[in-house]
């Protein structure tokens, strides 16, 4: 089960990472700065909330999924337009144009999946001017971001891709580790997880293996071990940052390979799930063999399917399928399931946490907000601010919430702390 190696020290390389990832009001990567759904926003985390929030604009960017990235006052998007893959650069203040490039991107969607569309579904990645895409069809692409020029594209896969083998094509958001873009293409009959580097588009090692999910890659410090964990069709696996060598996988099969759940790090611990497996907390431990991993406990319910958690103070939110779609808390000591909600979400909900206010998301365009801090979560507001379906993760930068629906993108003024009166004019 293993590939035990004298690696990167864990903490050097996660300084790394989040050098490139942390530049304060930014956005670069799928789920934000920390790869995680939190906010550092205190101000977020005080306001009151109003009876209506203030858009600043909106504009149509074009069909997909990929969420939002935002970089020095840039935000990006990529899209389709018919045939075509189209990556766009907007201004955060107003959503004016300020540059926007296309390519070929032919995509012969699965029937099972024509709801969703052509994507693309992979969230951009931006980090120190250079802008990097994953297309449906597992097109790597950098930019460069001030100007929107191709530095370089790479077919990892050589056209080989099957994409009618997927609902939705190559979905997972690529992560930077160190100097490194890495990423898992492939389809059902296998894949590969690739790192490329950012500045050359150079590959640097592969793992070849089981073919993707749809689930994103994660950074993780496992016992003191710097790991990257994914799901795969059919498994979970961690590979080491140097070189792609596999150091532990867990068998983890779908009967249609949905393994959409981003993985969450609880410390030494990993929890993930599938919407026909239920949810899964394990314990990865190098041992002179390699690593063993033990399962610290499993619950059949709740089951995660497109949505992924959340953690704050030692308690996991999350969206379960159940209910035609609910909201529940769980203790990760135990499993135990310590509040649900009503249900009736829909089919896919975005969380999102700053302090102990979580934001939530939903297909149908409407956002809740609620505070955690309580033993029962409180629903403090809820917006209407979309008349079409939402199904991107949204992206929150400069005290602005990036909304993205089925055409468009549209821009909203979060609330800020109340004045403190003892400061003041």
């Amino acid at each position: 089960m293993s590939h035990r190696r004298g690696s990167i020290p864990a903490i050097a390389l996660l300084a790394v990472l989040a050098a490139g990832a942390d530049a304060g009001d930014d956005w670069p990567q799928w789920r934000g700065p920390e790869r995680d759904g939190s906010l550092s926003s205190p101000e977020l985390a005080e306001a009151e909330w109003p009876a209506e929030l203030p858009r600043l604009w909106r504009v149509e960017v074009g069909a997909g999924h990929s969420s939002p990235v935002v970089a020095e006052g840039r935000v990006f998007v990529h899209s389709r337009e018919g045939d075509h893959e189209v990556v766009t650069a907007l201004s955060l203040a107003n959503g004016e144009r300020l540059w926007s490039d296309r390519y070929p991107a032919p995509f012969d969607a699965n029937r099972y999946a024509g709801g969703h569309g052509k994507g693309p579904y992979a969230t951009p990645l931006v980090v120190d001017g250079r802008l990097f895409t994953l297309g449906v069809n597992a097109t790597l692409s950098a930019w460069n971001a001030a100007t929107g020029e191709l530095v370089w594209r790479l077919d990892p896969t050589g056209g080989a891709v099957d994409s009618s083998k997927l609902f939705c094509g190559t979905a997972g958001s690529p992560i930077l580790v160190g100097d490194l873009l890495v990423t898992h293409v492939g389809d059902d009959r296998g894949g590969e997880v690739l790192a490329v580097g950012t500045d050359t588009g150079e590959v640097r090692w592969r793992w070849r293996g089981d073919g993707p999910g749809y689930a994103s890659p994660v950074l993780a410090e496992l016992d003191g071990t710097a790991q990257i964990v994914t799901l795969t069709d059919r498994s979970v696996i961690s590979l080491d940052p140097q070189d792609g060598g596999l150091l532990w996988r867990i068998d983890f099969p779908d009967e249609w390979n949905e393994n959409v759940v981003t993985p969450l790090v609880l410390g030494d611990t990993l929890l993930y799930s599938g919407v026909r497996a239920g949810t899964f907390l394990v314990r990865p431990r190098p041992t002179a063999e390699g690593f063993a991993v033990e399962t610290v406990w499993r619950r059949e319910d709740p089951a995660m399917y497109l949505s992924s958690p959340v953690e704050i103070g030692g308690r996991v939110f999350g969206m379960a399928k159940k209910l035609k779609g609910h909201l529940f808390r769980l203790d990760p000591a135990s499993g135990e399931v310590t509040w649900r909600g009503e249900g009736r979400l829909g089919d896919n909900a975005s969380l999102l946490l700053a302090g102990s206010t979580l934001l939530v998301t939903t297909t149908a365009g409407e956002m809740l907000v609620y505070d955690t801090a309580a033993e029962e979560p409180m629903l403090r507001a809820s917006y209407e601010l979309a008349d079409s379906a939402v199904w991107a993760h949204p992206a929150v930068a400069g005290g602005v919430l990036l909304l993205r629906d089925a055409g468009g993108l549209s821009a909203w003024r979060l609330p800020s702390a109340p004045a403190d009166p003892a400061a003041g004019p």
